[in-house]
């Protein structure tokens, strides 16, 4: 009888199943099961077609429901937030607990579009969404050296390019869609969210440079979720998918525990959730 962790793993924009491989591969190493679905449209090697979000959002629940996946932690990563949003007020007898990595947690009626950095990030402006065919997301594949320089900076350059390569082009429709996010604001699933510290999103609107993911997006989540610390950059599952694993595990776990053992414990600001060093993980 299996007595590990069922995991769900979302990824994000540019992204698919695949590049939770290494993670995947760690996690059964560990004794505990994941599976990692890819949301419609972003297949290797597909037609760039642009689904609506309501088709992503349905294709993803079908695909879940089919494989009959209960009692999962659902992990998503970046753009793949409001996936896991919409699946948890979606099926949330399904889902034992979210962990968001560095994901975008949407307020009811937003969309991640309305958050688009590529006029802070220094993409050209001949390569921005607004300039780009078919209503991609920025450009249909990122350049390697912004890709490089916004997410990927903790790896070699033949690592880098090596990785770049498996990227996928994005649609972009998807994104301009407001979600409709209502019930997820009134569960009670609990909820961790993993802070990667060399990830670096610009500041939101009234935030400081690096403080986009956390305590932006992180702080949306209101009092009752934890802060996980792991050390990497914003493609952490495909450039220290040992690190990652490990902490999804302890993101996963502590609840269960009645008295978790807790390295380095303190506040993280004004919102007073757990923060746990794993691994290499910078800390006191």
């Amino acid at each position: 009888m299996h007595m590990g962790l069922q995991f769900v793993l979302i990824h994000g924009a540019w992204h698919h199943g695949g590049h939770w491989k290494e993670v995947i591969r760690e996690l059964e190493l560990a004794g505990h099961k994941a599976y990692a679905p890819t949301l419609l449209g972003n297949e290797p090697g597909a037609e760039r077609i642009n689904y609506s979000l309501k088709d992503r959002i349905q294709h993803l629940r079908d695909d879940i429901v089919k494989k009959n996946l209960t009692d999962f932690v659902l992990v998503a990563h970046s753009a793949g937030g409001p996936y896991a949003q919409e699946l948890v007020q979606l099926e949330p007898h399904r889902v034992r607990q979210v962990v968001f990595v560095s994901a975008f947690i949407l307020k009811d009626g937003e969309n991640i579009r309305m958050f688009c950095l590529d006029n802070r990030l220094g993409i050209p402006q001949h390569e921005r969404v607004d300039r780009s065919p078919e209503n991609f997301l920025f450009p249909s594949k990122l350049p390697l050296e912004w890709w490089h320089k916004a997410f990927a900076h903790t790896v070699d350059p033949e690592m880098r390019k090596a990785l770049h390569a498996t990227l996928v082009s994005q649609g972009g429709q998807a994104f301009s869609e407001c979600h409709d996010l209502k019930a997820f604001y009134q569960l009670k699933t609990p909820m961790t969210y993993i802070h990667i510290t060399n990830d670096f999103l610009p500041g939101l609107p009234g935030m400081k440079f690096g403080e986009g993911w956390h305590p932006g997006f992180s702080s949306r989540l209101g009092t009752n979720f934890r802060v996980v610390k792991v050390d990497g950059d914003h493609e952490v599952m495909l450039t220290a998918p040992a690190s990652l694993a490990q902490t999804l595990i302890v993101a996963s776990t502590e609840w269960q525990q009645p008295h978790p053992v807790i390295k380095n414990p303190k506040i993280v600001d004004e919102l007073e959730p757990q923060d746990i060093f794993v691994n290499n993980v910078i800390g006191p």
